[in-house]
């Protein structure tokens, strides 16, 4: 029985220190964001255990090159890397022509950033020697990177903490802050584990066919969905209280208040929405004479305009940065390099110079459409005002003082040219939250018989709102459809050349 025993003991003790060897040659990262330049552009987010949490098509390429691809998320991160890397040698981004991949990782731990960009590079030019192709691995910054980095510290040459950001750091609060959520400048602030944590989760809710084309039309078919809903339902609590004026006559005010909060917040978004494809100089389409500029810059002949467009046959910046990224990184002379990105760079600053001040001009032809909200939250205060006793009144002004001043901030921003879709979005935010606030009052005053009311008339609203609902459905499934068969015509195409 000893023995027995012994042996059991025996198994069990090694069975213990094979699960503790293996538990010990298993890294242990950190959620990381990796971002991979073929041209296509991706962006990934991983967790600690390596396994690829989002995918992120950043540009049209990319799109192509994800378009009906399973098996990365959820893979790890550098078999994720190894079918990135195949797909674009399948498809021809990468070649002879173009030996170049950049990356940068970001994570909160240093350390882990640098051993994973390691691992990952090694994989990347693994996977290309296997398809016979050399392909090197730059983690120093595509040229449309650095410039915007540049152009950034040059902009705050006395904040020390934007003067000491890293490329890896920039790339990381550029993706966080290019889906108009914040600022450049609040988004540099943050640490990566915060970024990383915004970047997955704006990853996540974006489909990896959404290309520009898809995304404004679903933004413009929301948005009319939104303003009916809003028109249908925000009113139901200012309704409620007018109706029983008598029986709350000091806190008749707050339904008309959440209703100007709700619908402001409402406005505000849906020109936040709309200015995603207006607030960024990528989306200018160049001139002809701009391109040929370029294209001299480029040292491009008429006939190879092709190039420089995008899948739509317009030159857009976006596109001209796609090209030169990728030449740039692969011309092997330094000095004529040097020379070409000199060129370009003045012929940029020259056309970015007119972008900003056209997307300015686009940005200030939102300016009626808020003022005009506020007007009409103004006329609706009034009217509550009208009815309410001194003491009533002052609560209600203590209430809109919040209001009154990201409303005026966000005007002053208009006034010298600051304004943004990520300061619309910003005060939209701060109007929500004050909606919400005001419905945490509104729950608290009315009882429960009161409750079950509204309730009741929001609930017989609701058939109203499943029209509305499907027709916004049937808008944003014929947009995906038109997408999907445009990603399957280029993918075909490159598949085949």
């Amino acid at each position: 029985m000893k023995r027995i025993l012994s042996l059991a003991l025996c198994v069990l003790m090694l069975a213990l220190t094979v699960s503790t060897l293996a538990s010990c040659t298993k890294e242990q990262g950190s959620a990381s964001f990796v971002s991979v330049e073929i041209n296509p552009a991706i962006e990934l987010t991983v967790d600690a255990e390596s396994k690829v949490v989002s995918v992120y098509a950043a540009n049209e390429d990319a799109s192509v090159l994800l378009y009906e691809q399973t098996g990365i998320v959820g893979a790890d991160v550098e078999d994720a890397i190894e079918k990135i890397t195949a797909l674009a040698i399948e498809l021809g981004y990468l070649d002879e022509s173009n030996q170049v991949v950049g990356t940068t990782v970001s994570s909160e731990d240093g350390t882990w950033a640098q051993t994973l960009q390691e691992k990952i590079n090694t994989r990347i030019t693994a996977t290309a020697k296997d398809a016979g192709l050399t392909v090197k691995t730059d983690m120093e910054g595509a040229y449309s990177l650095l410039r915007q980095l540049e152009a950034f510290k040059a902009k705050y040459p006395d904040n020390t903490a934007v003067q000491q950001l890293s490329v890896s750091k920039f790339k990381l609060a550029l993706s966080a802050s290019e889906n108009g959520e914040m600022t450049l400048e609040s988004a540099v602030e943050l640490d990566d584990k915060a970024l990383i944590e915004l970047v997955s989760t704006t990853h996540k809710q974006i489909e990896v066919f959404a290309t520009e084309v898809y995304a404004k039309a679903k933004q413009q078919a929301f948005a009319l969905y939104d303003e009916l809903a809003g028109i249908a339902v925000d009113g139901v609590y200012g309704e409620f209280y007018v109706k029983n004026l008598l029986a709350h006559p000091t806190t008749c005010w707050y339904g008309h208040t959440y209703q100007m909060y709700k619908t402001t917040a409402r406005g505000f978004d849906a020109i936040a929405d709309a200015l995603v494809f207006v607030d960024n100089t990528k989306n200018y389409k160049l001139s002809d004479a701009e391109a040929a500029t370029v294209m001299n810059a480029l040292g491009l002949a008429a006939d190879e305009r092709a190039l420089i467009e995008d899948g739509e046959g317009n030159v857009t910046l976006e596109s001209v940065y796609a090209y030169a990224d990728k030449t740039l990184k692969n011309t092997a002379a330094a000095a004529e390099a040097e020379a070409m990105k000199a060129e370009l760079d003045a012929a940029l600053d020259q056309i970015e110079t007119v972008a900003t001040a056209e997307i300015r001009a686009l940005v200030a032809e939102h300016r009626d459409e808020i003022e005009a909200a506020v007007a009409t939250a103004e006329e609706a205060m009034n009217y509550v005002l009208a009815l309410l006793p001194e003491t009533a009144k002052t609560a209600l002004e203590a209430q809109n003082a919040e209001y009154d001043r990201a409303v005026a901030e966000l005007l002053t921003a208009f006034e010298t040219g600051e304004a943004s879709q990520a300061k619309m979005r910003e005060c939209a935010n701060t109007m929500e939250r004050l909606a919400e606030e005001m419905l945490t009052k509104i729950k608290a005053d009315l009882s429960e018989s009161e409750l079950a009311e509204v309730e009741e008339s929001i609930q017989s609203r609701e058939s109203v709102l499943n029209g509305y609902r499907a027709t916004m459905e049937q808008t944003i499934a014929a947009a995906e459809q038109t997408v999907k068969e445009q990603l399957a015509k280029l993918r075909a195409e490159r598949a085949a050349a």
